[in-house]
């Protein structure tokens, strides 16, 4: 059976929706959520509209058996901001799966992205063994870590001040905070969630508005705000912890507020589920024993759709010429390429498919255009080169990228 998804209006504030709330309720169940509220449908409207979202459903019999999201975004791969394909809420029902469902409505979805001129897509993901087969690569991990908060003492103290805040006030800053952190950290770029958590407007664990959010921001010596930070307390843990739900802003400024949060009365544990990378968090400290990761998994997941346009937006170790041969199924990024960088500069041409090269999966592609290291590909066997082929000559050309900081989840 060929399943044809069809696309659903996210409504206009203050229209019914009926369908649109139907695919919501069809996500939310699909990812172990409650049923929506009118307070949490009326927020997750608010985020669509936002981010510009596409959804589109899979119907049978009037129901909603599948569903998928798609907008078109932007993602810094290091050297400035490039044309994204954000995909999201990918679903299909337990009595529905192995049917091709998944399939159709991802290769119908990176069919559209290249008829929009987006060089590559992208996602976040909940389970990690799927994406591949359609040729999404690891590129970049998420940290949880634990703060001990009487060891959390910061070589170079920030400077400026600190003032306490309403969280509903951080929007008048987030744009240009989120800005600052983006900056700093290439990859990172706030959707409408990002703005919704950061100024509390709605708990969608508890499908409330939060009462139990506080907010702090940082004031550099020119009086400017480049960071922002919002927290609650975990009354259910044994020691005094505080909970970071949202934290933007330039290194320093981060840095600070973490060390602002630590000297907080009563509190033990300083608790980040989106933390900065910990080799940098650790190199600020005294003590670097006071950060624990506590968890790491993958963060974002990158799909090359248009190979020299990645190229060009990707930063490079050192000036030469590397072959590779990418395998992609789905045709969009597959052949021959020859990659030249000049001035730290990287360009791809169509070479003879019979040049010695490096062989590749498109997902392994995917890898490398975030922190993904050839030298880590090639050991683990995902990339293989013909005989002649200088492998750490290509090494060094590809270089390695510094750890970004993954704080968004789509």
């Amino acid at each position: 059976m060929t399943w044809q998804s069809e696309r659903i209006e996210v409504p206009t504030a203050g229209g019914d929706g009926d369908e649109y709330r139907q695919w919501v309720a069809e996500t939310s169940r699909a990812f172990l959520q409650g049923r929506p509220s009118d307070g949490w449908f009326d927020v997750w409207c608010r985020v669509a509209r936002h981010d510009g979202q596409r959804p589109f459903g899979v119907m049978e019999d009037g129901r909603i058996v599948g569903t998928f999201c798609e907008f078109p975004w932007t993602l810094d791969l290091g050297r400035g901001s490039v044309p994204f394909w954000a995909i999201t809420d990918v679903t299909v029902r337990p009595t529905h799966r192995r049917r091709g469902m998944l399939r159709g409505m991802m290769t119908d979805s990176l069919e559209r992205a290249v008829l929009e001129g987006m060089p590559l897509a992208g996602l976040t993901v909940s389970e990690g063994g799927i994406y591949r087969r359609f040729g999404f690569g690891m590129a970049g991990d998420r940290w949880k870590v634990d703060i001990a908060a009487r060891d959390f003492q910061l070589v170079n103290p920030c400077g400026g001040t600190f003032e306490l805040v309403e969280p509903v006030a951080v929007g008048e800053w987030f744009d240009d905070v989120a800005r600052r952190t983006r900056a700093a950290w290439p990859g990172v770029h706030p959707m409408g969630a990002q703005r919704e958590i950061a100024s509390a407007s709605y708990d969608f664990d508890g499908d409330k508005v939060p009462t139990d959010r506080y907010a702090v921001v940082h004031r550099a010596t020119d009086g400017d705000v480049d960071g922002v930070a919002v927290w609650r307390h975990d009354r259910s843990a044994d020691r005094g912890t505080l909970v970071v739900e949202s934290l933007w802003g330039e290194p320093g400024a981060v840095f600070g507020l973490l060390e602002f949060c630590c000297r907080i009365d009563l509190i033990e544990v300083v608790r980040l589920g989106f933390a900065p990378p910990p080799q940098q968090l650790r190199a600020s400290l005294i003590d670097p024993r006071a950060v624990t990761v506590t968890h790491q998994s993958d963060a974002v997941w990158l799909r090359p759709l248009d190979v020299p346009a990645c190229v060009a937006a990707r930063p490079w170790g050192a000036d030469g010429v590397v072959m590779l041969r990418v395998d992609d199924p789905l045709g969009h990024a597959a052949g021959t390429w020859r990659i030249t960088v000049v001035d730290g500069c990287g360009r791809a041409e169509r070479a003879a498919a019979d040049e010695p090269a490096l062989g590749l999966g498109v997902d392994a592609l995917g890898s490398l255009l975030g922190e993904g290291r050839l030298a880590d590909l090639i050991m683990s066997g995902r990339v293989e080169a013909d005989a002649g082929v200088d492998r750490a000559s290509a090494s060094r050309v590809f270089g390695s990228v510094p750890s970004t900081w993954h704080n968004v989840f789509f």
